[in-house]
């Protein structure tokens, strides 16, 4: 099943970051968000620098995910070898709980 993103536009993605706190520092200049295009799958990640990863919208805020990640969550990311949208929100809430 495809579901098209609604953060197409540049308009979107600035009512998103509006709305939408992504960082729990005070450092959320530093957090890039961009749109994509209808057709772009957002499945992978840039091994290069600048280093980024696709976070969907959808999981920021139920799974009270805050960026950057702690230490500790980007070592468990990186163990587990998962992007973050594909832990469970159990599993997520068993990360935080052992932080």
């Amino acid at each position: 099943m495809e579901v098209p993103s609604k953060y197409t536009s540049a308009e979107m993605v600035r009512s998103f970051r509006k709305a939408v706190k992504l960082s729990n520092s005070r450092h959320e200049d530093t957090i890039i968000t961009e749109p994509v295009r209808e057709d772009e799958f957002v499945f992978s990640k840039n091994d290069k620098p600048p280093h980024y990863f696709y976070l969907y919208t959808g999981v920021i805020q139920p799974l009270n995910i805050w960026l950057p990640f702690t230490p500790f969550e980007a070592e468990m990311l990186k163990v587990l070898n998962v992007a973050p949208t594909q832990l469970h929100p159990n599993s997520w809430a068993f990360v935080k709980a052992f932080e």
